[in-house]
């Protein structure tokens, strides 16, 4: 049987990670793979990711915002840092 429980989950999907970190969800690192920033998050409930991708989730529209652009922001560093 599957656990709702996914101990790591990685996405480059700047949205998803946004609404992961409002849930509570840790980034445990950020990586770089190709010309990608990869988030790396801890014990991430899938249910959390299923209501993400079926448009169920909800969140306050200037803390998604701000989410956003702190995770775009860090992505770019890794990402820079990756090309040196």
């Amino acid at each position: 049987m599957e656990t709702d429980l996914l101990t790591e989950y990685k996405t480059s999907h700047v949205p998803l990670a946004a609404y992961l970190k409002i849930k509570g969800c840790q980034v445990m690192k950020v990586t770089c793979e190709g010309r990608r920033g990869v988030f790396v998050f801890a014990y991430v409930a899938r249910t959390h990711i299923i209501e993400f991708n079926n448009g169920q989730s909800t969140v306050e529209p200037n803390e998604f915002a701000e989410k956003m652009s702190q995770l775009t922001q860090t992505a770019k560093r890794v990402i820079a840092d990756g090309e040196r």
